[in-house]
């Protein structure tokens, strides 16, 4: 079997994730960690640490153009790329323009304008990108959409998505673009719709897809109502009903603004049965889908991979090998949540400030720096919309 030689853009944030499973795959024997690179000096020699570069033979750089042109030519095979967004385009053109095939964290960019600049330089990719949106590899939610497509729960009436995900002041300082609607002239559209619980949103819509089991519907119809609570220019609270081109409703209800535990509740609601999927653990560690037939019948308990995302970049890594016929995500793939989300934003127009209305709550009870501020009232209205329809009366 050939060992796949791949690269790291970054060593701290989301990109440990990154380390985590490649050194997990790399046990298995079917790849190598070649290089590795960040900025930051303290975050790259933690990384080193924790991670073992030194060991196991990981050249750590500084700079990722450096690093392509020093082992690209050597045969590297794959780079990941878990960095902030809007350094996305310019670090994917880099490695299809050598020929490497990139693994590009999602989302893949929120500018409409610029996926499709990508989507010109991906015509000359060697191998197809995959883009990291892990849900979509779970092999219990493959197996349930080829179901539905083949008609067994009759006609598709609304897909949901519930999300409550507390997150402290912290989160929103934890980096230049977090929280932006801009930033120096490109746009960001950094929230909990695009960032966070964006794999839910390119969920429902994987669902409502009617062309093949890989395909994503667009949405016709968007009405929705951005809100924060937090000091941000975008939104830390959405409230989002929608319709597919093909008429199937949309409804979702999402929040940072809150204090307590974390909830999270996806829907699809057939004619004949609901699908339901709920994280049972620590976001990314269990997840399971129930099916619930119309008619009472027994229900369906269907869990499935315990690590989606070593699921995610383990099956990427066959596909660059031979071993599978594409990647779970294309940027392709991504077109319709890009175009999703620019709508939801043009709908929703400038979040509504809510600071009266909120209260903060110090210290956060797990001992994670920052502050909880929560909107009164918000889990029942996530939860109100969701059921019927309704937008909260304020």
């Amino acid at each position: 079997m050939d060992i796949m030689k791949i690269g790291v853009i970054g060593c701290g944030g989301f990109a440990q994730m990154h380390h985590r499973v490649i050194r997990d795959l790399e046990a298995e024997g079917g790849c190598r960690l070649v290089w590795t690179c960040d900025p930051d000096a303290a975050v790259r020699d933690a990384a080193a640490a924790k991670f073992g570069f030194a060991e196991r033979g990981v050249a750590v750089g500084t700079d990722y153009r450096e690093m392509l042109e020093r082992f690209a030519p050597a045969g590297l095979d794959i780079v990941t790329i878990p960095t902030p967004v809007p350094l996305h385009a310019a670090m994917h053109r880099a490695c299809v323009e050598r020929g490497v095939a990139a693994y590009l964290e999602k989302p893949p960019t929120l500018d409409l304008a610029e996926l499709r600049e990508m989507l010109v330089v991906e015509a000359g990719a060697r191998k197809a990108t995959q883009v990291g949106f892990n849900f979509i590899g779970q092999a219990a939610r493959r197996r349930l959409k080829e179901r539905l497509l083949a008609g067994e729960f009759g006609r598709l009436r609304r897909v949901t998505f519930r999300g409550i995900w507390p997150r402290s002041t912290a989160y929103f300082l934890r980096s230049n673009w977090a929280g932006r609607r801009e930033m120096n002239g490109r746009l960001v559209l950094d929230s909990c719709l695009t960032n966070a619980m964006a794999h839910f949103v390119h969920n429902l819509l994987f669902w409502c897809g009617t062309d093949g089991l890989d395909s994503w519907a667009r949405a016709g119809k968007i009405r929705c109502r951005m809100e924060r609570a937090h000091d941000i220019e975008t939104a830390d609270t959405v409230f989002l009903l929608a319709e597919s081109a093909a008429g199937v409703e949309i409804r979702i209800a999402m929040t940072h603004a809150v204090a307590g535990e974390q909830e999270d509740e996806e829907q699809v609601e057939c004619d004949r049965a609901v699908i339901t999927y709920r994280e049972t653990a620590p976001p990314g560690l269990a997840h399971r889908f129930t099916v619930a037939p119309a008619d009472g019948g027994p229900v369906e308990d269907l869990p499935t991979e315990a690590d989606i995302f070593l699921e995610n970049l383990r099956h990427y890594v066959e596909y660059v090998r031979g071993g599978q016929p594409r990647p779970r995500t294309l940027l392709a793939d991504c077109a319709p949540f890009v175009e999703f989300c620019n709508a939801a934003f043009a709908a929703a127009g400038p979040a509504t400030v809510i600071p009266r209305m909120s209260q903060l709550i110090s210290p956060i009870p797990d001992g994670t720096p920052g502050e909880l501020r929560e909107i009164p009232g918000i889990r029942d209205a996530c939860r109100r919309l969701v059921e019927t329809g309704r937008f909260p009366a304020r």
